[in-house]
């Protein structure tokens, strides 16, 4: 299955946005009807902080120019974005490395906390290329990997509609449990 553009999260909330705005004027709402990502130019995108974002958004096809259009971007966390290994809330940070190389949520509603799990033995340079490929995987966007940086058990997500970190890890084998046993004298 091919993924979408990261940008055709911007359609639907452009497109909602402006029909309310030009309700009351039926020549500009017609622009509108059936717009799709492909009558759309977006250029000159700029960041601003906690996923800000500001762009011109043209349509040559629909006559119009839109500059200084601003959005909040989607979190990397939310489920329209991200597809989880598991639906199911780990209760910690321990429990998730004891999980398959993935894609988890632990903690509670309140204070959830997403990982990448990578397998157990992975060298540590090839780890953040390897949290990195396991989050792409589980991403239901194609997002450009000049907007994805990986380091020091995070991976930073910078798009133009995508943002923000997930913390990766690398799997840990549950411990073997000891048998109980008779007792044992340490005086013999």
């Amino acid at each position: 299955m091919s993924k979408q553009s990261p940008l055709s999260l911007l359609l639907k909330p452009f497109v909602n946005k402006n029909k309310e705005l030009y309700k009351n004027d039926a020549d500009m709402l017609k622009s509108f009807d059936g717009l799709t990502l492909d009558d759309l130019q977006i250029t000159n995108i700029q960041h601003g902080s906690n996923g800000a974002r500001t762009a011109s958004i043209d349509s040559t096809t629909k006559n119009f120019s839109g500059p200084d259009q601003k959005w909040q971007s989607c979190s990397v966390h939310s489920k329209k974005v991200l597809e989880l290994t598991s639906a199911t809330a780990l209760g910690d940070k321990a429990e998730a490395q004891a999980q398959e190389p993935g894609v988890y949520v632990y903690g509670t509603d309140a204070d959830a906390k997403y990982v990448v799990v990578i397998s157990e033995g992975t060298a540590e340079e090839q780890q953040p290329d390897i949290a990195t490929g396991v989050l792409l995987n589980a991403l239901k966007f194609d997002i450009p990997a000049e907007q994805i940086t990986a380091t020091d058990g995070t991976i930073i997500v910078e798009g133009d509609t995508i943002y923000g970190e997930v913390e990766y890890v690398v799997a840990k084998a549950a411990p073997t449990v000891l048998q109980a046993g008779d007792e044992m004298d340490l005086n013999s």
